[in-house]
């Protein structure tokens, strides 16, 4: 026998040094690190592919919210999509920017663009809002709605739509006429009919107290905000008035069948009161001492000159006036309060005779004005406050219904105040309250108008009294509505309470109670803002981009969140913060309301699976790149079944972004379980979140396997406590925000079409397991009698709150394989990916009934994502690979200047030859067999002893020239009868 000795220049001639070194240094030892042990730093869309085919093209840093009710998404965030046109510097760009948004990404949207028309296209900070109504045939749908949010740097941040998908053949021509329709809706409410449609007056022959008619305006129908969908309707709007019993709202009847299908409420009252002790009470309370101030904006009329208005300083101009006298006349009314009568009392009216070039003083009430007086000058006075402090934070004029509104005062009644769509409207003093017309309560109900000019009020989580508070609370930079409300000086609400998010579900269906969350969020970030930023500047940030998001018309307190996220970014992408990131963040955590999340880093890896070669080392590949701030470091922590911990780091190797690690080789029923720590500028990034991956060493005979594509193959769940929402089918990919606890759904199965979890977010779904739930899945019984070394493997994707206080557990009989750990409350599972896991289960080796179980218990509080599995499988052992000769090497992955100890087993007596390469085969040589080398490889030669063993160290050089770098090994034996047996596989990395 012959063979030919090649010799190659290998990457770094010092691993020549590597070779020959065979017995000159001793091995270090592997454990001699200081710490092993690192500190851990995580509705169905309607068109699946479309929602696929965006994150393929975009990536995967984008999340939606599905609207059950239509099966689109509302709104869709992520990393920023650059739309390729430079800046966004003026309106007619943005809003042909919005439009070909628009018809690029119909499909996903789930729209027809050309039933999409602009409502708001506005700037506030470097943020545009464009949100568009939904018009079919020139008929609105109710609801229906679009909204893009763009950048000034041509980055789109956001893009969603409420989309009620219009059946084929729907038809825009009413069966039933608008006066039908209106006769209808009043006695549906039991409501006097309006003037035009009774011709008579009312039996007291009062005419004052019924609103005139306001006609009827023909809608599509649809609840666009449930739970499910609904059908849609054509349908009649009716606004019914009745000042009597104080209703105010809109009726919609059927505009075929004449039913009536739901009624919307336009009173929005606010429990707050105030008082006005002087010409004017300027402050924030019902009682305050008396302040004579100028009258901003209000109207001065004359039968000869015509009208004007004030300025900001009370001064006013008629130009060119003839001379001689002219009456002028003044009352409570101007720019901003269109009309202001008073239920009780006289409306105040001053008279004054003016004459060209004499200056004349106009002085409304005196210090001993008299409650009814009063109060028409505080809710004159706040109403043109509360007007100019927004308008100067959104840098426009406001919608022109805000000019229009209109004011009730003294009505007869006590502790209350309302607005109803058109008025605000305040009450008198009795009882325990104070006159309802003081300076929070008029901020609050016109902060209702302000809500309602920009979309409509959404009282979904109570959110327009949060933004009637906010007004309040920011224009008197004052943490109390309602001061002095009482007349024992007792208050309505303070924004320092102690309201979550999360708990909102206590104040059942309040939505007083249910606004004081969101308005002590915004109070939060005010104060946060203020701390970090200082006074001036704190203060006008809070103001941008809290009240600023007023005209993007959120419907509900989450979706409120995230427009204050997006108008404090500052270039499209929130997966990489914003400016003040750090304190909305806190706030909104502290809340426990959900929020869009900081990426620190974009993260892959593919778990390795089970192998049959002995005593291999494996290398892992992952790719791993900062999304904001820098990687420093990589490491891998890693256990092998039997032998003590590692902490290796993971090597450039030159792929983008790109590194690797190698893991050692382990015998066979061995299991190998490693994780990633990523050393971020911001701290420990760790990945997977929780567990780990890992994979073992021999083969295996699968008794049983289900990918649950099709039936339900003997698997059955129960519900034990409140639901069972074990589902199978394709999961819809939700994620969601708890008590600033982001948790995420697989947006697909692992292999197929179907998977099995909790709530897999369908239709009607969110993808959240509920609260005080306990639920089983189980397997069929398996019959495992003579079989042994029996395991269980599944590929899972869990978020489950920590042990302590929620359990996620794996059964065999009843018997707990395993659990989420239980930490000290915040020690939360929260895959992010498939994750294979496998579990040796001894107790089901020759057992004849063998049944498997996925439980699920939670408590009342943080509720995440839950269990989601697929490919679940269960073996038992087989045989692993066997070679004539075992290689073995501690460690495989080597530090420059250290040392590694080589272990050979094989027949007594035989020859070892020890071959080397830079890189991997195969290589086939004449009378061998086939070797893990290449053919320009270094040759050692070595003998076993009697026992068939040889063990020696090896010394690294410590030559930089080395890092990175892999070198190939194999052995081949020749026994003494000449017979050739080739090694395992052997791999080295230096580092």
């Amino acid at each position: 026998m012959s063979f030919s000795l090649r010799l190659r220049q290998l990457p770094a001639l010092t691993l020549l040094a590597f070779v020959a070194s065979a017995g000159l240094s001793a091995a270090q030892d592997p454990s001699s690190h200081s710490s092993l042990e690192p500190a851990d730093a995580v509705a169905a869309p309607q068109d699946p592919r479309a929602w696929e085919a965006f994150l393929a093209e975009n990536g995967a840093l984008w999340s939606a919210r599905w609207n059950p009710a239509t099966g689109t998404p509302s709104s869709i965030l992520g990393s920023g999509l650059d739309l390729g046109v430079g800046a966004i510097l003026d309106e007619a760009t943005a809003r042909q920017q919005g439009q070909l948004v628009l018809y690029r990404y119909a499909q996903l949207l789930g729209i027809d663009p050309t039933h999409f028309v602009p409502r708001t296209v506005h700037k506030t900070a470097r943020v545009w809002i464009l949100v568009y109504d939904m018009v079919y045939q020139g008929v609105p749908v109710v609801g229906g709605r679009a909204d893009l949010r763009i950048c000034d740097n041509g980055v789109l941040a956001k893009l969603g739509a409420v989309a009620p998908q219009l059946p084929a053949g729907f038809t825009v021509v009413p069966t039933l006429s608008a006066d039908a329709a209106r006769r209808l809706a009043h006695a549906s409410q039991g409501a006097p009919l309006p003037q035009d449609l009774r011709g008579v007056e009312d039996a007291d022959g009062d005419q004052s107290e019924v609103a005139a008619a306001s006609g009827a305006r023909l809608v599509i129908w649809t609840q666009v905000q449930g739970k499910a969908r609904t059908p849609m309707q054509l349908a009649w709007e009716v606004r019914v008035e009745d000042s009597i019993r104080g209703k105010y709202g809109r009726v919609f009847v059927d505009a075929h069948t004449g039913q009536s299908i739901d009624y919307v409420s336009d009173v929005h009252h606010a429990d707050v009161t105030g008082n006005v002790k002087s010409w004017v009470n300027t402050s924030d309370r019902g009682i305050a001492a008396l302040s004579n101030v100028d009258m901003a904006g209000i109207r001065v009329t004359s039968p000869t000159l015509g009208t004007t208005f004030t300025d900001a300083s009370g001064n006013f101009l008629f130009a060119n006036a003839p001379a001689g006298n002219h009456n002028l006349t003044v009352t409570y009314e101007g720019r901003r309060l269109a009309s202001h009568s008073t239920a009780q009392g006289t409306k105040v009216s001053v008279a004054a005779v003016a004459t060209p070039g004499t200056p004349v003083q106009i002085q409304m009430l005196t210090s001993a004005a008299v409650e009814f007086d009063r109060s028409q000058a505080a809710a004159y006075y706040h109403v043109n406050q509360a007007h100019e402090f927004v308008r100067g934070i959104l840098g426009v004029n406001l919608p022109a219904a805000s000019n229009a509104l209109t004011c009730r005062s003294n009505i007869a009644s006590t502790c209350n105040a309302f607005y109803n769509g058109t008025s605000i409207n305040f009450y008198a003093a009795g009882g325990s309250c104070n006159n309802t017309a003081s300076g929070s309560v008029v901020a609050h109900e016109w902060g209702h108008g302000l809500d309602d000019w920009y979309g409509g009020i959404s009282q979904t989580d109570g959110l327009s009294e949060a933004w009637g508070d906010t007004v309040s609370t920011y224009l008197f930079a004052q943490p109390v509505v309602g001061r002095d409300f009482q007349t024992n000086g007792g208050i309505v609400r303070t924004a320092l309470n102690s309201r979550t998010y999360a708990g909102i579900s206590s104040c059942g269906t309040s939505v007083h109670c249910q606004g004081e969350s969101f308005m002590g969020l915004t109070w939060d970030i005010r104060t946060r803002l203020i701390n970090s930023l200082g006074a001036v500047a704190g203060k006008a940030r809070a103001e941008q981009i809290v009240i600023g998001s007023i005209p993007a018309d959120a419907v509900n307190q989450a979706e409120a969140v995230e427009e204050i996220f997006l108008l404090d970014d500052n270039d499209g992408n929130l997966s990489n913060g914003t400016p003040n990131y750090s304190e909305l963040a806190a706030a909104a955590s502290a809340r426990q309301f959900p929020y869009p999340q900081v990426q620190l880093v974009s993260f892959s890896h593919v778990g390795l699976t089970n192998t049959t070669e002995r005593f291999a080392p494996r290398r892992a590949d992952i790719t791993v790149q900062a999304l904001s701030g820098t990687i420093n470091a990589v490491q891998a922590f890693i256990t092998v079944t039997g032998g003590a911990p590692r902490l290796l780091p993971a090597i450039p190797n030159g792929l983008p972004n790109g590194r690797s690690v190698l893991l050692p080789g382990t015998d066979t029923g061995g299991t190998v379980s490693y994780y990633f720590i990523i050393q971020h500028s911001s701290g420990n990034v760790r990945r997977p979140e929780t567990g780990t991956y890992s994979y073992s060493v021999g083969s295996s005979t699968v008794a049983f396997s289900d990918n649950f594509d099709s039936g339900e193959n003997g698997w059955t769940s129960q519900q034990i406590a409140t639901q069972n929402d074990w589902q199978r089918g394709t999961p819809a990919g939700r994620t969601a925000t708890d008590t600033g606890v982001t948790w995420r759904d697989p947006a697909a199965a692992r292999s197929g079409t179907a998977c099995r979890g909790n709530d897999l977010g369908g239709a009607g779904f969110n993808g959240a397991y509920q609260n005080n739930v306990e639920n089983l899945l189980l397997s069929p019984v398996l019959n495992l009698t003579g079989r042994t070394g029996v395991r269980v493997g599944f590929w899972r994707w869990l978020s489950v709150e920590d042990g302590l206080y929620d359990q996620a557990q794996l059964e065999m009989n009843g018997q707990v394989i395993w659990a989420n750990p239980v930490g000290s409350g915040s020690s939360h599972v929260l895959d992010t990916a498939w994750t294979y896991v496998e579990y040796a289960v001894p107790a089901a080796d020759n057992n004849p009934s063998v049944q498997f179980g996925f439980r699920l218990k939670t408590d009342a509080g943080l509720a995440l994502g839950g269990w989601n599995i697929d490919d679940f499988a269960v073996s038992y052992a087989g045989s692993s690979a066997t070679r004539p000769v075992e290689y073995q090497a501690t460690p495989e992955q080597i530090q420059l200047g250290g040392a590694t100890t080589l272990r050979f087993r094989g027949t007594p007596n035989s020859g070892l030859l020890l071959f080397f390469s830079a890189t991997p085969g195969p290589l086939s040589l004449p009378g061998f067999p086939t070797l893990n080398i290449d053919i320009n490889f270094l040759l050692q030669a070595y003998a076993l002893d009697g026992a068939g063993n040889l063990s020696f160290p090896v010394a690294v050089p410590p030559d930089g020239a080395m890092y990175g770098l892999y070198l190939h090994s194999q052995a081949v034996q020749v026994t003494p009868s000449i017979v050739l047996g080739e090694s395992n596989p052997m791999t080295y990395l230096f580092y």
